[in-house]
């Protein structure tokens, strides 16, 4: 799974060109005067863009989303859009949680004070989440001195694999500490003395979340191959070799009909992601899918074996 993410587009979406994807997260400032109007014209643009899931927070300058109701925001976001206000959602096995709350500024939209008020909604995040989504970002983090501090003490305890946020301009990029990566994914310019509006500075950050879980079972198991696609194709074959061990020992037919039928599902969804792209190599591409589609014909012709075994057994 590949993520898109982006923060702080301020009204100026449409300048923004993104390549295809599975996940386009935007972390909120989707408006620059929080006018209904805007809104609607950003998710008129955030439903045409050409990804599978799409999930976007508010921020503080997004006054409409805080002042409608909940019923009148279900009846304005597209159905094809995730919208998370202090909420969370599953896909694919990643649980997802976002928040539009940042540090009590001038009064603007989901502003909370710091202390005690500001602790309340951090400790409503769910201890396993994967990709944490807020407006701001944590102090001392890609926040040049603008975080909060309550919220950078919650991931000590949470430790999510990705926080994603905006909100401070001029800071985006991303950082590793300890088990999380942090990306601020803020796109506009910070205002200078002399500039009075705002132009699409920096760029969407992307992110191969399957390169994040490759490089995670890498480091458990030791592994130090020269790239990912040969790890990939080494941890399949593994996974073969273990099903039909477990096959031979156990002497069980119909139970592993549907483990193989699941394990091929796999090895066909792991070719269309090096289809995609996720091996840069063409020459490397081409081995791995070889190695694939062998796995698949020797995983197939054993089904039809067991197959064959059970229906002799049954007469």
């Amino acid at each position: 799974m590949n993520l898109t993410i982006i923060a702080d587009t301020h009204g100026l979406h449409d300048e923004i060109i993104l390549k295809p994807g599975t996940m386009l997260i935007h972390a909120g400032d989707i408006t620059e005067y929080g006018t209904e109007e805007e809104v609607t014209d950003f998710l008129m643009w955030f439903s045409k863009q050409p990804f599978k899931y799409k999930i976007f927070i508010a921020g503080n300058h997004d006054l409409f989303l805080e002042e409608c109701t909940a019923a009148k925001r279900k009846r304005l976001i597209p159905k094809d859009i995730i919208y998370l206000q202090n909420s969370g959602v599953e896909i694919e096995g990643l649980k997802i949680w976002g928040s539009p709350v940042s540090p009590y500024f001038l009064g603007m939209a989901f502003n909370v004070r710091s202390g005690n008020d500001i602790r309340k909604t951090w400790k409503k995040i769910p201890h396993d989440t994967d990709i944490l989504i807020t407006h701001g970002p944590p102090k001392g983090m890609l926040d040049d001195n603008f975080g909060c501090e309550e919220l950078a003490h919650a991931l000590t305890i949470i430790n999510p694999k990705i926080h994603c946020f905006g909100h401070v301009h001029g800071c985006n990029g991303r950082k590793k500490l300890n088990k999380t990566l942090f990306i601020n994914a803020a796109l506009v310019n910070r205002l200078q003395p002399m500039e009075q509006q705002y132009f699409i500075a920096d760029k969407p950050i992307l992110l191969d979340f399957t390169k994040l879980e490759i490089k995670k079972i890498m480091k458990q198991e030791q592994i130090k191959p020269n790239n990912y696609g040969q790890t990939l194709l080494d941890l399949i074959v593994q996974g073969g070799d273990n099903l039909i061990n477990e096959y031979h020992k156990k002497y069980h037919f119909l139970p592993y009909i549907d483990k193989l039928d699941g394990y091929v599902n796999m090895i066909n969804i792991t070719i269309k992601k090096v289809i995609e792209g996720l091996i840069d190599s063409e020459t490397e591409r081409k081995k791995i899918l070889t190695g694939l589609r062998v796995i698949k014909q020797k995983m197939l012709a054993f089904k039809e074996k067991i197959t064959l075994e059970n229906q002799i057994q049954q007469t």
